[in-house]
């Protein structure tokens, strides 16, 4: 049987890390998929009726630990590239300093210091892809590696920040007198408004879908991301950068 590399352990790690996010997207779907209660509010002295959140969910501190775990094997995938490719160049040892580097300015001292002993290649793949170069400098909340680092950093000192969210109220049935509808992106507590509109009918019927999320609330501070869909980007955009090297690694 072949042994197995460094590449071989990085790309576990990533195969890991999908594993969680599989588990944690089932944990959810389950949850949303439980009946929203909803009531209907009237405020005689401005005629605005309200649709109105009747409870909240739960959303167990399990998922933040699976969320982390997975966050944990994508950074830390990152990191263990670096150390392969100083390995496997030899030119120096590994330190204690050594990993993938995420800057939002440049600074090429702590670049160089987190990078020392990699192929000049090597470095101006890693230095491509920093979040300060102008293309990202007016959304750093939205680059994969920026929010990677940020829930990285929180998970290594208290759990992820899980919330969950109303995106939208769809599929808005009600009679032609309503007007000034406004819908509302909330965390989904009891009492939370989803919908809003005025009218001099507070019994008139209203239907409206409400589509729900998990969401993580404002990371690298932009706005709420919806957990899976952004543990799956990043899970790929880790996966892009690690597998290139593939050859270059011992």
């Amino acid at each position: 049987m072949a042994m197995s590399t460094a590449f071989d352990s990085i790309k576990a790690k990533i195969i890991r890390a999908n594993k969680h996010i599989d588990n944690l997207d089932r944990k959810i779907e389950s949850i949303l998929d439980e009946p929203h209660s909803l009531r209907k509010e009237y405020d005689a002295e401005t005629r605005q009726l309200s649709i109105v959140s009747n409870g909240d969910i739960e959303l167990p501190v399990e998922w933040s630990i699976i969320a982390g775990e997975a966050v944990h094997q994508l950074r830390s995938s990152l990191d263990h590239l670096v150390h392969a490719l100083v390995v496997s160049e030899g030119r120096v040892k590994p330190t204690v300093r050594t990993q993938f580097p995420i800057l939002d300015s440049e600074d090429n001292r702590k670049f160089r210091d987190r990078t020392e002993g990699i192929s000049s290649t090597a470095a101006a793949i890693i230095e491509s892809l920093q979040p300060y170069h102008p293309s990202w400098t007016h959304r750093l909340h939205e680059h994969p590696l920026c929010i990677l680092r940020d829930l990285s950093n929180t998970d290594k000192h208290r759990n992820i920040v899980m919330v969950q969210v109303d995106v939208k109220a769809d599929d808005i049935l009600m009679p032609n007198d309503a007007f000034g509808v406004t819908v509302y992106w909330n965390t989904a507590k009891t009492d939370a408004k989803h919908l809003s509109f005025y009218t001099d009918n507070p019994e008139m019927d209203v239907e409206a879908q409400i589509l729900r999320q998990v969401s993580f609330p404002q990371i690298c501070a932009g706005h709420h991301k919806p957990v899976i869909p952004t543990l799956v980007e990043l899970s790929g955009y880790v996966d892009a950068i690690v597998l290139p090297f593939r050859n270059d690694i011992i």
